[in-house]
């Protein structure tokens, strides 16, 4: 009988005793698989310190996977009659498109400087809205063992208010999350 007065299933004869068995860090005793991180960065003082969580917190055989999510701007306001005003909302978007390339160069110089091999990604929505479900996914579709992000350290008031992406992250992933705060000092 095993704990609490279950029983306890014999192991697999064709699996060694010291291999765990399923998704995890630890293949065998002493010998760690490489794991895949995801990590949502936006150029922000919180998405730097994510990363340098990551990096501090990781090795060089796991995989990183860089995310930066951007929103896309709808011409929605734009009549057909004003002159420029379409062009204006192309030349917004890619900007916006620039900032975020240039956001994800600076993570993976870092990643080159620490000798790791990170992969970048910068994904555009529609509705800011859809910013916590477009990195929940992401991880998703790496199979990521975890996913990294910094947090605002918004209020109570203000977080009910205006919402928190990496409370919707930790409330909908299926990922494994780390929210790297802010530190009450700062």
């Amino acid at each position: 009988m095993g704990l609490f007065g279950s029983k306890e299933a014999a192991p697999k004869a064709d699996v060694p005793q010291n291999v765990i068995q399923g998704r995890g860090p630890v293949a065998a005793a002493g010998k760690k698989q490489p794991l895949k991180y995801v990590v949502a960065v936006d150029g922000s003082s919180e998405g730097t310190r994510a990363f340098q969580w990551t990096m501090d917190h990781t090795t060089p055989a796991d995989q990183v996977h860089l995310l930066n999510v951007h929103e896309y701007q709808i011409p929605a306001f734009v009549h057909r009659d004003e002159a420029g005003a379409e062009e204006e909302v192309k030349q917004t978007n890619a900007e916006i498109a620039r900032r975020s390339a240039a956001i994800l160069e600076t993570y993976l110089a870092k990643c080159r400087e620490s000798n790791r091999q990170c992969q970048a990604q910068s994904l555009r929505v529609v509705n800011g809205s859809q910013v916590a479900s477009t990195i929940t996914h992401y991880a998703e579709s790496k199979n990521a063992d975890n996913l990294i992000m910094g947090s605002r350290g918004l209020s109570g008031i203000r977080r009910a208010v205006l919402g928190s992406v990496s409370d919707a992250v930790v409330q909908t992933s299926k990922t494994s999350v780390t929210v790297v705060r802010t530190p009450l000092h700062e």
